[in-house]
This record gives C-alpha cells, sequence and structure tokens, in this order.
C-alpha cells in the first residue's frame, strides 16, 4: 500500500467517523426534547406530569361528588358565593327596577 492512499483512507476514515459524530449528536439532542430528557424529566416521560394531572383532577372529582352525595346530592349549595359589599344586589334608581321586564302594548 502506498503512503498516499493510506494518508487517504485515514482521512476518509476519520472524516466519516466525525460526520457519523455530529448527526448522532444531532438526533440525540432532538430526540433527547422529543422524549423530555432536555425539559428535566430524568425519566424522559414527558406525558407524565399530564398523566398525573388528569389523574389527580379525577380524583378530585370524585371526592368532591362523594362529598356532594353525602351532604344531599344535588339541592346542595354549589358555585360560589361571594359576601363583598361589591356583589351586593343594585340599588333601584331608575323608573323600572333592575330585572324587570317591560313590555310595550302596541
Amino acid at each position: 500500500m502506498s503512503p498516499f492512499l493510506a494518508v487517504v483512507l485515514v482521512l476518509v476514515l476519520a472524516s466519516t467517523s466525525y460526520a457519523a459524530g455530529r448527526l448522532h449528536g444531532q438526533l440525540s439532542y432532538r430526540i433527547g426534547y422529543r422524549f423530555g430528557y432536555r425539559q428535566g424529566y430524568f425519566d424522559g416521560d414527558r406525558g407524565a406530569w399530564n398523566r398525573r394531572r388528569r389523574d389527580a383532577q379525577a380524583a378530585i372529582a370524585s371526592a368532591l361528588s362523594a362529598s356532594a352525595a353525602r351532604s344531599g346530592g344535588a339541592g346542595s349549595r354549589q358555585g360560589t358565593t361571594y359576601t363583598g359589599s361589591s356583589f351586593t344586589a343594585p340599588a333601584v334608581t331608575g323608573r323600572h327596577p333592575t330585572g324587570t321586564l317591560v313590555r310595550r302594548r302596541g
């Protein structure tokens, strides 16, 4: 084997290994983002957060429905009760009280 051919083969081998390493680095970095390693999920399970959130919401909903069933079901008061002064009924100042339907006869 001539020395020139040996140098060419070494350069080809070096350049292809460098290119393979760069390609591997790019692909593994993107795969890391895809599966959550780059976001700090060390197990790589990026979907686990959404799954845990859905499980927690389901558990809360079942606990609330169970407590509502114990306390009287649909007849119990639900929602938010506003007790601040800004949520009181408006004072009647005009001709018609708020909420009154005025019909015209025509």
